[in-house]
């Protein structure tokens, strides 16, 4: 009885992966034999968080378009980047972001970052940009302000191994939270992640990241519930009248309307923007580190030619052009950037992909075509954003994927980019960093955010 059991559940399963693969829109695209039948493929090359480097492995042994699952095509060339990522949102994004909700009231509560309605993340993004712009006064001195904290809290580690990961995170968490909430956490501090939410949020994301690959299998979500929560208890803070979500608050017309957007903004900006500004922090300490020649002009740049902020917005300084490489080579976000192909289909590279095809450019493997980025890719050179003529540097912004690309570029790029200045020129004018073992570098992991395993770091002062 057992056996027969057995044999008839192999054949239910067997009969099930036969229709599956004769229905599949990939059957004629080159990859693995196991991408044809399941998707599990897919969690398999993000198993080990080497992700980015599997998809480019791939390329390298099939072309520029490669069947990653049964109904996944992952996509090499560059010319593809501005159809896949257009400006007329004909690409949706895919169920993928499904997994990154939260819940409000027992529901999922669409984000900007993870709506596939194109007109509901254009009205969210307006209402975002305009509470932003309404408080950009009070951004930059908190900037500042937790910027003061940083250096002083380095001032008395002077001489000490401390792991500079977890102190990006340490900062970005701050100043994140006195942006929206108008006070500081305490994480600077404490030097400590004393709640456990940096290392909560960590692994999080990371099965997040694989969970995403199998949406259709799980009703699984990011935040639940207890982040709304979370929301309500900014109103015991000592001025809740100065935060970001204050602004939002006062300016919503019913409380319902209040509690949504204080959960939008705080996936956005606290557990999403925070996140990825300290994972590029490091980042950009990491490729410093790790290019000596990279960190000399750079010091040398922040201490006797910039004297502020305002003037490292220049888009050609070495400062800005160090931390758009770092995030080239580096991007922050790991797995591809899903989209569904329209019911017209797609053509590329001789291949006719159907429409409901879901398609993806991964930006480890674009941020490394030589087409766009010179023999040279695979370095990390901050020169090419300066030294490029006008028709390279427009090539490579249209190439850049690190904040996403069309109408769903990253809405809190800018203020991304100033913390990421603000905070680099505080600490290097302040400190010299080395590694504190150059035995024992970094391990790198890619999950669904590029982290920096046992980064010590010690820091010496300047000396003026």
């Amino acid at each position: 009885m057992n056996k027969n059991w057995l044999v008839a559940c192999f054949l239910v399963l067997f009969l099930a992966y036969t229709i599956r693969l004769w229905r599949s829109t990939t059957t004629n695209i080159p990859g693995p034999v196991a991408a044809k039948y399941t998707s599990l493929y897919r969690i398999w090359l993000l198993l080990g968080g080497n992700g980015p480097m599997n998809y480019a492995k791939l390329h390298e042994r099939y072309g520029p378009v490669v069947r990653t699952g049964p109904n996944h095509v992952s996509l090499s060339d560059s010319s593809v980047i501005s159809t896949v990522y257009d400006v007329k949102n004909r690409f949706l994004k895919s169920r993928f972001y499904d997994v990154f909700r939260p819940l409000y009231k027992g529901d999922p509560l669409d984000t900007v970052f993870t709506t596939q309605d194109v007109a509901r993340n254009k009205r969210m993004k307006i209402d975002l940009v305009k509470n932003m712009t309404g408080c950009a006064p009070l951004f930059h001195e908190e900037i500042k302000e937790s910027v003061d904290v940083f250096v002083q809290e380095m001032k008395g580690k002077v001489g000490e191994s401390l792991d500079i990961s977890y102190w990006a995170f340490y900062w970005s968490f701050d100043v994140t939270f006195a942006l929206i909430f108008g006070c500081h956490f305490g994480y600077m501090r404490s030097h400590s992640d004393f709640n456990r939410w940096i290392y909560t949020f960590k692994t999080i994301t990371s099965y997040a990241a694989m969970l995403g690959q199998i949406p259709e299998w799980c009703s699984w979500t990011l935040a639940n519930d207890g982040v709304m929560s979370f929301a309500r208890r900014f109103q015991t803070f000592p001025d809740p009248t100065q935060g970001f979500l204050a602004a939002t608050r006062n300016d919503a017309d019913d409380k319902n309307e209040q509690h949504t957007e204080a959960v939008n903004i705080l996936f956005e900006t606290f557990f999403a923007a925070a996140a990825e500004v300290a994972v590029t922090l490091g980042t950009v300490f990491y490729c410093l580190l790790t290019n000596p020649a990279a960190y000399e002009r750079l010091v040398v740049e922040l201490r006797t030619k910039i004297s502020n902020e305002v003037e490292t917005r220049d888009s050609r300084s070495y400062l800005n052009a160090v931390i758009k490489e770092s995030l080239r080579v580096y991007s922050s976000n790991s797995p591809p950037m899903e989209r569904v192909v329209p019911k017209d289909g797609m053509e590329t590279n001789g291949y006719h992909l159907p429409g409901g095809t879901i398609v993806s450019v991964p930006q480890y493997v674009a941020h490394r075509d030589i087409k766009v980025w010179g023999e040279d890719a695979k370095q990390f050179k901050p020169e090419r954003w300066i030294e490029a003529d006008e028709p390279t540097l427009k090539r490579m912004d249209n190439n850049f994927l690190a904040f996403g690309k069309g109408t769903r570029v990253c809405v809190g790029r800018d203020l991304s980019l100033l913390e990421l200045r603000t905070c680099l020129t505080g600490i290097l004018q302040n400190f010299d960093l080395e590694f504190a073992s150059k035995d024992k570098l970094p391990k790198i992991t890619m999950y669904w955010m590029i982290d920096h395993i046992g980064f010590n770091v010690v820091a010496s002062k300047v000396k003026r």
